[in-house]
């Protein structure tokens, strides 16, 4: 016990310590605003980049997931993108239906396609893809020198929508949409073993639809996200 008590571990140190070890988010409206208002008005990052941080809080994958999309998932005619099993971390493809936000970005990236890259977000300077540290830094620095540090993150955005979802759940209700449709637009590991050996998914691909739609639409009531 002493032992413990002298090293404890790193779980057992932030929890005595009242430590949050959260990925820094943006969930007030005023700052969600203000975050939209420093993107739209940008005018000096990349724009392959700016839309990589657009699609990054539309669709509210994982950053990687993000950086390393590909065209051949991604079905701009069915407004579908389908990241296969390999590449996700709960080691399940995840299908997100694509608002008319989200498909609008990727429609303006397609028309500067380079032919001999895969990937939706090539590197700039080499070949492979976008580094999810480059939307991490661009998210950092936009409107000025480390202006988000410590606020906003690429990860964040995940919070972001999570927290939305969570303060507006009788809406979602009422529009049809449950705690699994959120759950599985986050692509979320089911915990329990014996439900995750039965169900194969959450919601149906017309809910996530319908909650992907709201959620761009919500943003944009916000401040108008300049797409």
């Amino acid at each position: 016990k002493e032992l413990h008590r002298a090293f404890p571990t790193a779980s057992r140190f932030t929890l005595d310590k009242f430590v949050d070890t959260r990925l820094p988010a943006l969930t007030d409206k005023e700052k969600i605003k203000e975050f939209i208002i420093d993107l739209k008005m940008d005018n000096k990052l990349d724009l392959s980049t700016k839309r990589a941080i657009y699609l990054q809080i539309l669709c509210v994958n994982r950053p990687f997931n993000t950086v390393s999309a590909k065209w051949s998932d991604i079905d701009l005619e069915n407004k579908i993108w389908t990241i296969p099993a390999n590449e996700m971390k709960t080691k399940s493809s995840h299908t997100i239906p694509l608002s008319s936000y989200a498909l609008k970005i990727l429609k303006e990236q397609h028309m500067f396609k380079i032919i001999n890259s895969p990937f939706v977000f090539p590197a700039l300077n080499a070949n492979g893809h976008l580094h999810r540290d480059t939307i991490s830094k661009a998210i950092r620095n936009l409107g000025g020198k480390n202006r988000y540090s410590g606020i906003a993150t690429s990860h964040g955005f995940r919070a972001t929508f999570r927290t939305i979802c969570s303060k507006s759940k009788a809406e979602l209700l009422n529009l049809g949409i449950s705690e699994e449709t959120i759950e599985s637009v986050l692509a979320h590991k089911e915990l329990n073993a014996v439900k995750r050996s039965y169900e194969r998914d959450k919601a149906t691909i017309e809910q996530k639809a319908k909650l992907m739609q709201w959620y761009g639409d919500y943003l944009n009531s916000i401040e108008p996200l300049g797409i």
